[in-house]
């Protein structure tokens, strides 16, 4: 698997760890992972600038009355 390919089946899976709302121990056990690769790949994503965790964008409205 290459560097690029291995970074985004972490991205994807890390993403799906906190879309589950689940520990990573948890999730890595659900889904038959190494615990230790995924935190690896957490700290590596995260070094690089690249957030595990889903963009949330919270928006409002603002009234005049």
């Amino acid at each position: 698997m290459s560097t690029q390919t291995n970074q985004q089946y972490w991205q994807e899976q890390l993403e799906q760890c906190q879309a589950l709302a689940l520990s990573g121990a948890a999730y890595c056990k659900q889904h038959n992972l190494s615990y230790y690769k995924f935190v690896y790949w957490r700290k590596k994503l995260s070094e690089c600038g690249v957030d595990p965790r889903p963009s949330t964008v919270s928006s409002f409205v603002v009234s005049d009355q």
